[in-house]
C-alpha cells in the first residue's frame, strides 16, 4: 500500500514522543489519522475539522504537550494551502510558543549532556566527553542569545540518544527512560525544520515516481545531517522502495540502499548493513566506468559507514579492496572520494597492525587532501579522523598529531565552525596533545 510521504513523516517523529504520566493519547492518535487519510484524498476541509479536534485533545491531556505542538503545525500548513497565511502564522506561533516555554521546562538538555560528558570520562572516552561539552558550551551561548546557527548544528537528539543508549547497558533503564523522553520531545519538535521539503509529498501523483524520490531523498538527508539517524531510516526506505519501480541497472536504486545502509550501520544494526551492503555491490560494479555520479556518492556512503561507526579493521579493508578499483574506473586519482576510501585502506591496514603497507596509502590521502580546495576535502577528512584514531590506539601521538592537524584545518576550511565533526575534531587534537605531554 502506497503511503503519503506528507503526513507519514509528521506520524513517524509524533511516534516517538513518550505520553506524559497517565495522559490517553488514542482519542488523539485517532483524529490525526483521520486527518492523515483527508490530507491524502484532497479534502484539506475535512482534515482541517479533524486537527482542530486533536488540538482540543491534547490541549485536554496536556497543554504543553508536543502532541499539541505537532497537531498546530500541520493545522498551519493546512491553513497555507487553503491560501489562509494569517490563520496559519497565528497557529503557527501558538506552536512556537508552546515549544519555547516547553523547551525551558524539566531537566535541561544541557544538563542531561553535562552529565552524559561525566559518565564519558568515567568510561575514558575523554575523546567524546571533550566533544559533548564543546557542544553543551555552544548550546549556553545560543540559548543565551549570543549569535544565531543553524538549527542543524544544536541539535542534541543525537547525544541525548546516545547517551540513553549507553545508561541501558549500565543497567540504570529508569535514566535512560527519561533521556530518552527528552530526546523524543526534541526530535519531534524538529519535525518545522523538515517541512518546507514535504510540502506537497502526499499530492504528487503516482506517475511522477521520479520526484516523489528526489523528495524522500531530500527529506532523509535533512534528517541524516542532522544525525537523526531512525527518522532517516524510515525516509530511506521509502525512497528505496520508490526506486523499485525504476529500470533495474538505475543508479538511483543502489544509490537509496547505500543511503539505507549508512543510518542502519550508524544505529548499530549491524546485520541488516551487511544484508543491505551485499544487495548494493552487485548494483554498482556493473556501473563502474559509466561516469555515473551516484557511484562515487554510493561508495562514499558505505566507506564513511565503516570508518564512523564501530570501525574494524578486517571488515573495512574487505570492502574497500573491493570498491577502490571500482572507483578508480570512474574517477580522478585525486578525486576527494579516492581520497576518503585511500584513507579507509592506510587506517584498515593500521589497524591490521600493518603499518609498513599503511604509510603509501596514508600519503596519498594527504596528498589528496592537501590538493582540493573546494568543500569536498571533508571527505578525505573523515577516512583521516579514523587514521587519527587508530594512531591513538596504537599510543604513536606524534603520528596521531600530524594527521590530527591536518583533519582540523580541512574541517576549518570547509564546514561550519559549529558542525559536530569540526568540535569532535578539535576535541580529538587536544586529547591528542594532551596524551602526548604526559
Amino acid at each position: 500500500m502506497t503511503r503519503r510521504l506528507g503526513f507519514l513523516v509528521l506520524v513517524l517523529l509524533l511516534a516517538l514522543a513518550a505520553p506524559a504520566g497517565a495522559a490517553d493519547w488514542s482519542a488523539w492518535q485517532r483524529y490525526m489519522e483521520a486527518a492523515e487519510r483527508a490530507w491524502e484524498q484532497g479534502r484539506l476541509s475535512g482534515a482541517e475539522q479533524r486537527l482542530e479536534d486533536a488540538v482540543r485533545e491534547a490541549e485536554l491531556q496536556d497543554p504543553r504537550s508536543p502532541q499539541l505542538v505537532r497537531s498546530l503545525t500541520v493545522l498551519a500548513e493546512v491553513y497555507r494551502k487553503q491560501g489562509r497565511e494569517r490563520d496559519a502564522q497565528a497557529v503557527a506561533a501558538r506552536a512556537s510558543a508552546i515549544s519555547r516555554a516547553t523547551a525551558s521546562s524539566g531537566a535541561d538538555v544541557t544538563e542531561h549532556l553535562q552529565a552524559y560528558a561525566t559518565l564519558l570520562r568515567e568510561l575514558d572516552r575523554d575523546v567524546d566527553a571533550r566533544a559533548v561539552e564543546a557542544r553543551v558550551q555552544r548550546l549556553r551561548e545560543v540559548g543565551a542569545g549570543d549569535g544565531r546557527g543553524n538549527l542543524l548544528y544544536f541539535n542534541p537528539v543525537a547525544e541525548l540518544r546516545e547517551y540513553a543508549a549507553l545508561l541501558r547497558r549500565r543497567n540504570r533503564d529508569a535514566d535512560a527512560r527519561l533521556v530518552d523522553a527528552r530526546a523524543n520531545a526534541e526530535a519531534t519538535r524538529l519535525v518545522g525544520r523538515y517541512e518546507a521539503l514535504r510540502k506537497g509529498y502526499s499530492r504528487e501523483p503516482a506517475a511522477l515516481p521520479s520526484v516523489t524520490w528526489v523528495q524522500q531523498i531530500d527529506a532523509g538527508s535533512e534528517a541524516r545531517l542532522g544525525r537523526l539517524y531512525p527518522e532517516a531510516e524510515g525516509l530511506y526506505r521509502d525512497a528505496a522502495k520508490t526506486a523499485e519501480s525504476f529500470e533495474p541497472q538505475d543508479a538511483r536504486r543502489a544509490y537509496s540502499l547505500s543511503l539505507l545502509a549508512y543510518t542502519l550501520r550508524a544505529q548499530g544494526k549491524r546485520d541488516e548493513f551487511e544484508r543491505t551492503v551485499e544487495r548494493v555491490l552487485p548494483m554498482l560494479e556493473p556501473i563502474a566506468g559509466s561516469g555515473h555520479a551516484f557511484l562515487p556518492r554510493s561508495f562514499a556512503l558505505l566507506a564513511q559507514a565503516y570508518l564512523r561507526f564501530n570501525f574494524d579493521g578486517a571488515e573495512a579493508l574487505t570492502y574497500f579492496q573491493r570498491s577502490l578499483p571500482l572507483l578508480e574506473k570512474d574517477l580522478r586519482g585525486d578525486h576527494p572520494a579516492v581520497g576518503l576510501h585511500v584513507a579507509g585502506v592506510a587506517a584498515a591496514r593500521l589497524a591490521l597492525d600493518q603499518p609498513e603497507a599503511a604509510e603509501p596509502a596514508l600519503q596519498r590521502a594527504l596528498a589528496i587532501a592537501g590538493a582540493q580546495t573546494g568543500p569536498d576535502d571533508a571527505m578525505v577528512a573523515r577516512g583521516l579522523v579514523t587514521v587519527v584514531l587508530v594512531y591513538m590506539r596504537r599510543g604513536d601521538y606524534a603520528r596521531a598529531d600530524a594527521v590530527a592537524d591536518r583533519v582540523v584545518n580541512v574541517y576549518r576550511r570547509t564546514l561550519h565552525p559549529d558542525h559536530p565533526e569540526v568540535l569532535f575534531a578539535l576535541a580529538l587534537q587536544r586529547e591528542v596533545q594532551a596524551k602526548a605531554t604526559r
